[in-house]
Formats: structure tokens, sequence, C-alpha cells
């Protein structure tokens, strides 16, 4: 049975000790060491954690002189709660807990990196929940030089059945050498923590536990009730004590399922501690390239030093946008919040002011805090002097030029419309979308967000293919590919969802050795040339598929050359996927403008082709050309691809339409590369299948070709596999 002690019971506790009573045994960890300001942290083989802080006498965990200590990952599923073994710790006060199982510990690697942002120190601890099937492997990251760390938690599910799951990280907080404090919440991020000073106001030393992953719930609380609420196996209900005096503790919780037969997910967060002084003026402790100083209100030229009442944070990543608008050209309430949502998946808080009544990253209105709104209405805008007279407006007497992204909705520039970056990284950009037309197909809201996103993916330094130029890439699935800039719309998949950037890089495709065999992870945008370069041939759907790279209506032909990308110029073999959110590949200092104390010289920059209203109206009415072909475009479908040579096959056939799988009556059937046996019938019944009889010829594969009439011709390739030549060894030679 495991025994729970308060605090006051383990002081008596640590009393006995002194006069001779052993505790437990520790329990076993591996410790990141460095030169600060986060000197140690300390990592059990069972998910517990503690911490040393630079200058520090105390740990910044209760028991402040035990490792580690009351801080831990725990999980609860199936009814049961796991948590670490604290009561072999030697000391706790996890009481609150009640009953629980204790994780089995499976595996803990050493300390590996070199400490850098490009290879962090890591500590990886694998555990079970025995009797749940549950796996969980940690990976603890530290960046020598960081107020923060980060934590990333996979569970996975290794039985036959769904299961749900309640994640939790929580800590008794010790901060700067006291038990008792008050709590803070950054609720535009969903953190909270422990401070010296009630809301962290004036700021003071504290213990933040922030969100890297949706859906988290953050509780601040007396410390007991942080264990009493886990206890329960409840989310935590986002409150916080924040004005009370009290012996608190901290934690974020997750709510999830997973599928059987290895469903797994990964839950991550930061663990910040922040100083009571003012940083140094350069520090920039989050990378986001604005500095510490100017994320913690303490100056005072401008919004772009006082960026704390905006909601800026020094310990996960700011963008700030301020968007005017032209007279009859204010966009749609709500539209900035699926971009919102977009980077806070991934860690990022998103600001954009659009108005008094546009929505921050909290989720609150701007209000009295914003500075955007209209601008005199134009016919055209020039590049780029008339639309730096623009800024004059709003944007220039806001003083917030070294911090925000500039953004303008426009009726027409001169570039045509759609949307335009300044350059590549940038601060600047504009878009028009005053209306959609009516063949669009998605509403103004959608259509404002997407080519934002767009743009300002290009403000972030991505480009139409991720790290280059080529557009169209049937391998990079992004709003920055214009392939899926538009499709479908917000909330909806396999399209583009959210208006989103690459998640992944997908495999290469190698135009020399592309096989039409090798199935494709869907969904892939394929462009299939017409007699314009913009008639475009998508395939959509889940799963997996075979692509038509050569556009001749056969699936399933063998490797062979093409020039896949013609319409992006020669030179390139190897088409390359791109993973937009991979660490350092955006860059956020809009090309060198934002988070610098003088403000660079802007020179006249060209103009970089996008989209235009005009060319995307093209490209939607070729794809519903495309749509009304592949109604037309016959596919052969069999269950078998290799055939042996020479010998009789027996093949059952079916033929269906591109879209839909609509089943087609009466296609006649057509061989090549093979002699029919017997009698066949020549066409499909009328389920579209058809039994065929055949003896594959010696040399060469089977072609099998479908025609009918109002329907074009499709077909597929069998390999015919030949095996090893047989010869009659000769016989003895006949005398006389």
């Amino acid at each position: 049975m495991i025994v729970r002690w308060g605090k006051l019971v383990t002081a008596l506790a640590v009393s006995m000790m002194a006069v001779g009573f052993a505790a437990g045994p520790a329990a076993a960890y591996e410790v990141i060491e460095t030169t600060g300001p986060i000197e140690e942290i300390s990592l059990g083989d069972d998910l517990s954690c503690q911490v040393k802080y630079v200058n520090d006498v105390d740990l910044e965990f209760y028991p402040p002189d035990t490792t580690p200590g009351d801080c831990a990952t725990i999980l609860a599923t199936g009814g049961n709660l796991y948590a670490p073994e604290f009561e072999s710790h030697g000391r706790t006060a996890t009481w609150g807990l009640d009953s629980y199982y204790t994780f089995t510990p499976i595996s803990q690697t050493g300390v590996t990196g070199t400490g850098t942002a490009a290879d962090p120190y890591r500590v990886t601890t694998v555990v079970e929940a025995a009797g749940s099937d549950l796996l969980i492997s940690e990976t603890t990251s530290y960046v020598a030089g960081s107020n923060t760390y980060r934590i990333d938690t996979s569970v996975t599910n290794r039985g036959g059945s769904q299961v749900s799951v309640n994640l939790y990280h929580a800590g008794d907080c010790y901060a700067s050498g006291s038990d008792i404090g008050f709590g803070f919440t950054r609720t535009e991020v969903g953190s909270a923590g422990c401070s010296q000073t009630a809301q962290n106001s004036p700021a003071a030393r504290t213990i933040q536990m922030a969100p890297l992953s949706a859906t988290s719930r953050y509780f601040e609380a007396k410390y007991n009730e942080v264990w009493e609420r886990i206890a329960t196996q409840s989310p935590f209900p986002n409150t916080c004590r924040c004005g009370e005096h009290i012996d608190n503790g901290v934690g974020l919780s997750w709510s999830f399922s997973l599928l059987p037969f290895s469903g797994s997910t990964v839950r991550s967060l930061a663990v910040a501690f922040t100083e009571s002084t003012p940083p140094p003026p350069g520090a920039d402790t989050d990378g986001d390239a604005l500095p510490d100083r100017w994320e913690t209100g303490n100056g005072a030229s401008g919004d772009y030093e006082n960026l704390a009442p905006l909601g800026a944070d020094p310990n996960r990543k700011d963008v700030f946008v301020h968007l005017d608008y032209m007279d009859g050209c204010k966009p749609p309430a709500g539209w900035e919040k699926p971009a919102i949502q977009v980077f806070a998946q991934h860690g990022i808080a998103l600001h954009v002011d659009s108005g008094s009544d546009s929505i921050n990253a909290d989720g609150q209105p701007w209000g009295s805090r914003s500075r955007a709104g209209a601008i005199p209405k134009q016919d055209n805008i020039d590049l780029w002097g008339p639309f730096d007279a623009l800024k004059d407006t709003n944007f220039v007497p806001s003083n917030r030029r070294r911090a925000f992204h500039y953004a303008a909705l426009v009726n027409e520039f001169d570039h045509g419309d759609g949307g335009l970056a300044r350059n590549i990284p940038e601060a600047d950009f504009l878009f028009s979308a005053c209306s959609v037309p009516p063949w669009l197909k998605i509403g103004l809201k959608r259509y404002v967000t997407a080519v934002f996103v767009h743009e300002l993916g290009h403000n972030l330094g991505l480009r139409h293919g991720g790290n280059e130029d080529m557009n169209g890439k049937p391998n990079y699935y992004g709003i920055m590919n214009y392939y899926w800039t538009y499709r479908g719309g917000v909330g909806e998949t396999p399209n583009v969802a959210e208006p989103e950037y690459s998640r992944s890089t997908r495999p290469e495709i190698d135009e020399h050795h592309v096989d039409e065999r090798v199935p494709q992870v869907l969904p892939v945008a394929w462009n299939c040339p017409g007699s314009k370069p913009e008639e475009i041939e998508y395939e959509l759907g889940r799963g997996t598929s075979t692509i038509d790279w050569d556009c001749d209506g056969i699936r399933g032909e063998p490797s062979y050359g093409t020039n896949l990308n013609s319409k992006f110029g020669p030179g390139e073999t190897v088409i390359k996927g791109f993973n937009d959110w991979a660490p350092g590949v955006m860059k956020f200092n809009g090309g060198g403008v934002l988070g610098n104390f003088d403000l660079p010289e802007r020179p006249s920059t060209p103009v970089s082709h996008e989209l235009t209203i005009e060319e995307f109206a093209t490209a939607q009415k070729a794809r519903e050309r495309s749509r009304r072909e592949a109604r037309k475009q016959l596919v052969v479908e069999t269950g078998r691809h290799r055939l042996k040579a020479g010998g009789p096959v027996t093949l059952r056939l079916r033929v269906t339409t591109e879209a839909k799988g609509k089943r087609v009556r009466g296609a006649r059937i057509k061989l090549r590369g093979a002699t029919p046996i017997g009698r066949n019938p020549k066409t499909t019944d009328r389920h579209g299948s058809i039994t065929l009889k055949l003896r594959p010829k010696r040399r060469g594969d089977v072609q099998i070709f479908a025609t009918r009439h109002g329907f074009t011709r499709g077909g597929l390739v069998l390999t015919v596999h030949h095996g090893a030549k047989h010869t009659k060894a000769p016989g003895p030679k006949k005398s006389g």
C-alpha cells in the first residue's frame, strides 16, 4: 500500500531520518547539467522531475531538497490512475492523489545533444502503465542559456480496443526559495504558473507551464487541490486562485482517445522560469525576433516596446500583424479565428489587429488596444510608394513598425488582384478581397483567411514550394502551394482544412524513376497538362492510390522517364516535399525589419509573381472541366498485378469511372500482349464486371483497355513474370 504524507508529516519524517530512520530507495534519474540559467533538470525513470535554477539554494519544486521532487507526468485511463512512485523519493506531499498505480520503468537514455538550438540537450524516458496496454515515451530537451525547457510526451495504445486518456503534467511550486506564492495565467495560449506577485505584476520569478499542443486545460490552486483534481481523473478546470497568497501548485491536462493497434499521439509543453530583473536589451528567449524587454512591457516608446498588454510572452513565439482596410473592404467578422488557431497548434500566438472588434490571440476583442482600421479608398495602388503612404494613416502613428507586420486589404493594385508580399521574407503585404466572384465557391471569410495566411507565409520566409519557388509540387501539401490555397474550407479534410502550412515532408518524387505501380499517399494534386498549362486534374481522397503520372488514362505502368515538372522549366529531376513547421524554417524578423532598434531602409524590391483573381478563375474553370472529364474517364481494376508467362489465366475485371467509382455497363475490352482462350464476353455486364481467360505471351507485359461510346479510354498494365528458362538435357548418343 502506498503511504501519502502531508507537508507537516514530511517535516517529521526528516527529523526521524536524522535519528536513524531510513527512507525508501531513491528513484533512478538522469540530470541535464548546464551553466544556466537552468543549471540542473533531474528526470526520474518514473516520469518525475526536479529543477535547480541559477543562484537559488533551494530546488524549484517541493520538497526543495529532494531529487526528483513533486513534479511529474501522470496519466488516467480506464478508471485507473498512473503516477511516479513518489514515496521512493524520500519526501513527498502528494497525498491528495489517493490510490494510484506506479509507472513501470522501461528505459531511460543518458543526456544527448550539445545544448544548441539545433541540437538541444535531451533525455528520453520510456514507461508503461501496466494493465492498460499504454506505452509512454517522454523526451525532455533544453537549450543552454534559456529560461525554458520543453517536454514532449508520446502515448501509444498497444491494445486492440480504443481507449480514452487524461494526461497531466503538474508540480508543487517552490519558486525562488518560497513554498508560498500567487498564481497567474496567459489565457491567449492557455498557460498558468506560480509567481511571487499576483498575476505576475510586477514581474517576478515564476514557474510557468505553457502548452505547445492544442486542447490543453490549466489549473493553479493550493498544491493538494491540484493532486486531488488529478485523483478524480477529470480534466483541469481552467481556473486560477491568482490573487491568493497560498502554498500553490500548477499543471496542464489533455484529454484524448487512442485508436487500437498502435494508435498514438504527442502532447507538448514548455516549463519556463523568469527573472524579476528586466532582461538585457537584445535578449530574445523564444526566438521570435521580438526582444524580451519588449515582450515584458518594460518600454515606453510605443506599442512595439510595450507588447505585454497586447498578449506577448517572452517564453513563446508571438507574431503581430496590423491590418488596415479600405472603405468598403472591411473583412467579415471572425475571419482571423482559423488563422489564430493554426498558429496556436504549433505553440505560436498570432495577434491580428484589424479593428477594435477584431479578435486577438486570447480570444478577446482588441477594444481600446486597437490601432488599425479604415484607410482611404483608392481604385488602384501603385507599388510600393503609394502603399507606403497608406501606412501614414494608422500604422506609422501607432509606432508599431519595429514589432508588427503591416498588411493592407485594398480594392485593387497594379499587380492585378489577389495578394502580394513585398519580398521573401518581409514585413509588408497587401491583398484585394473586397468581394469574391461566384465561381470561387467559397465564402468571403474563407477567402480572406486563405489569402492572408498565404501572404503572411511569404513574410515568414515560405515560398510556393516551401523552401523553393517551384509551385504546384504534388508532394507539397500546404497553403503556399497554389493547388491548395483555395481548396475546401475551414475544418474540412482532406483538402486544405484550416489555412495551414505544410506539416510534414512527404516522399521525394524522382521524375526519372516514377513508377505508377507504387501507391501514393493522398491527397495529391497533380497537373495533367492539356491545351493550356493551367488545366489541372486533382487526385483527391483518403488513403492511398496509384497516380496516372503521364496522363494517358492508363494506371499501373512500370517505371519510366518523364518531365513531371515541365511547366516549371528544365533542370530539376527530383521534386521534394517540405515541412514548413520544421525548426529554423520560418523567419520571424520580417527580413530584418522586426525586432530592429534602428529601422532599416526599405529599398524598392522586385515584384514577385503571385496568383491573381483572373489566373485563379482560369484554374477554377479548368478544375471543373477536369471533374467533368473524370466522370467520363474509364478505369480498369483487377485484383492481380503479376501474371505468369505462357500459363492460362482467369481474370476478373471491373470497369468504373474516375469520379465516384461508378460501374460502367457495356464497356468493350481489348488486349495486348495476351491471347484469349475459348469464347470470352466482349463487354462488361450490368455490374461493370467481366471474366476473361487468356494466355500471356512470352515477351512484354499485358495491356488491357476499356472503351465505350461517350467515355474516355482507360486501362492498366499487368507485369508478366517469365521465370527461369528450362531446356531438355541431351541424352546419350545412339550407336551405329
